[in-house]
């Protein structure tokens, strides 16, 4: 199925509003240069530090790049896991378990980030 997100990549940028208490740091497209910003993060419902406020900005901000990574690791992982021997076997010390755990886990959070578009 298509992918309903924007692709990115994204970019967190400070509005600055002198005498504003609550001066948000909006989120943008690169590409899409005019377009409105995708998110806005501020002090309008919930009071939170400066600091705060830029620091989920530019998690946002770099959500499609983290996503294209997971998507990557969980590539990889699947074409590993087969090659991986036995997690009985001493000598890799339950990799093939640990590797699938972290599969496991790579999967569903793709899938809370992308299920309504994928």
């Amino acid at each position: 199925m298509k992918q309903a997100h924007t692709s990115g990549p994204w970019q967190a940028k400070h509005k600055r509003t002198l005498g504003d208490p609550m001066v948000p740091f909006l989120v943008y497209d690169i590409g899409k240069e005019g377009d409105p910003p995708l998110a806005c993060v501020s002090n309008a419902d919930v009071y939170m530090k400066p600091d705060e406020l830029e620091a989920n900005a530019l998690l946002m901000a770099a959500a499609p790049e983290m996503l294209a990574a997971l998507k990557g690791a969980q590539s990889a992982l699947r074409k590993a896991l087969p090659l991986i021997e036995c997690p009985d076997d001493l000598t890799h010390n339950g990799t093939q378990t640990y590797c699938g755990e972290w599969l496991d886990e790579i999967t569903e959070v793709i899938s809370k980030a992308t299920e309504a578009s994928e």
